[in-house]
């Protein structure tokens, strides 16, 4: 079992010849938190579908197809990547253990590298192609952010001309946005995303850096849609746009710390958990010190350590 001190690094190895279909292969070390490890913390929704096997440690590991995905995603081709993933980094079968590292996620993600954001492998009627579009007309839009004038900025050429294109374009980014996409609904997911300084969002091949998705917001909430995007747009894909940037606005509420304890619960009570006990220990990370040590005096439930220490 780890102690408080301890965290396990998923060493996620190369593909054997540089092929993308070879088996997944990783590695697990233990290594000491207070010697500020190196590691990239994967944040994704977890899912019922049968489980697929990796080689973790020279053995056999079933996990999620979800994650099995984010992982062949994940590999670089020509080095090892380190990265935290909870369902193969903490012992699932060790109650004890798992209570503990539990207490101890918002360390985890507040002191990785990054976050990497995986929304999963785009539905089957959306190429990776799609995705990447989509997400293009995020950068077109935190470009309009910065841009004297707005309207007179031309489309990313992969969506401008080609209507069709265009269309499946903002099909993916429906698929990406609450509502269509589980990441959003989950209890968990919230502080994983909240916590970390950098958060890139990875949908099948396509990448955004969250930094771009604030700065689309910025203009979405300040300026409106470039005009030349407006002459795109149906009706009914307007709020597809809305969707993605208000959830993605309410993140970074939550990471500015600008919602009270009373607001939090309200803002954040329609993500789910299997087990609705485990929206506290999400929820908690969230609440002033102050807030928690108050609540803990009246007889609720103890804050995790990591909150009394913050």
């Amino acid at each position: 079992m780890l102690s408080t001190d301890e965290i396990r690094i998923l060493r996620l190895m190369p593909p054997a010849a540089g092929d993308s279909q070879s088996p997944i292969v990783c590695e697990l070390s233990v290594v000491s938190r207070s010697d500020n490890p190196q590691y990239e913390a994967l944040s994704y929704a977890w899912d019922d579908r049968p489980p697929l096997t990796i080689q973790v440690s020279s053995n056999e590991v079933k996990v999620t197809p979800r994650l099995y995905n984010a992982l062949c995603q994940l590999r670089l081709c020509d080095r090892v990547r380190n990265l935290w993933v909870d369902q193969l980094c903490i012992n699932q079968w060790n109650l004890e253990e798992k209570a503990q590292q539990v207490k101890l996620m918002r360390s985890t993600y507040t002191r990785c590298s990054q976050c990497l954001v995986w929304l999963g492998v785009p539905p089957a009627e959306i190429t990776d192609a799609d995705a990447k579009n989509a997400f293009e007309i995020i950068r077109y839009l935190a470009t309009a952010s910065s841009a004297d004038d707005m309207n007179t900025l031309p489309l990313p050429p992969s969506v401008a001309d080609d209507r069709p294109t265009f269309n499946r374009a903002m099909e993916a980014l429906r698929a990406a946005s609450h509502g269509q996409n589980r990441w959003w609904d989950r209890a968990w997911t919230l502080q994983e995303a909240a916590l970390p300084d950098q958060v890139l969002l990875l949908f099948g091949s396509a990448i955004v850096p969250w930094n771009i998705i604030t700065a689309a917001a910025k203009t979405w909430t300040t300026k409106g849609l470039p005009r030349p995007l407006r002459q795109m747009l149906s009706d009914e894909m307007d709020p597809w746009i809305g969707g993605f940037i208000v959830h993605s606005i309410w993140i970074n509420i939550a990471k500015r710390r600008w919602d009270n304890a009373l607001e939090t619960v309200q803002r954040w009570r329609y993500r789910l958990a299997i087990d609705p006990r485990d929206k506290v220990s999400d929820f908690w990370a969230f609440f002033k010190r102050e807030v928690c040590l108050e609540l803990k005096s009246v007889g609720m439930i103890s804050p995790p350590r990591s909150c009394t220490a913050a």
